[in-house]
């Protein structure tokens, strides 16, 4: 009795795997000598990772935007570039000059005169 012999064919095939190219920073340019995180603007949450001249762009996960100071990813509300368009209080004085004086003498606003 002829027996046939079980062959098993493999055929070989090619896979190609593409690394993609890292995000170039566009907000900070990244000086020859510079190593360290820069922010890319005001209250982003995108920052620039400078290592020997070369800039490689980060993303803070979620609202996260970054604080250079900290030099790390921080709650906008803790950024203090986040906070400056916060209206500022006028000063004693500049609250004073503002309204007319009935009485000349120093006030919780400041001095009239």
């Amino acid at each position: 009795t002829f027996m046939p012999s079980n062959t098993t064919t493999f055929m070989p095939y090619n896979t190609t795997t593409s690394i993609p190219e890292p995000e170039v920073c566009t907000g900070h340019v990244c000086l020859p000598s510079e190593n360290g995180f820069f922010a890319e603007g005001c209250c982003d949450n995108t920052y620039c990772q400078c290592y020997n001249g070369n800039g490689y762009l980060k993303h803070c996960d979620g609202d996260g935007v970054f604080n250079e100071e900290l030099q790390a990813c921080d709650w906008d509300w803790h950024v203090p570039c986040c906070n400056t368009s916060m209206p500022t209080l006028p000063t004693p004085e500049e609250k004073c000059k503002a309204t007319d004086c009935l009485v000349d003498g120093y006030f919780p606003e400041g001095l009239c005169d």
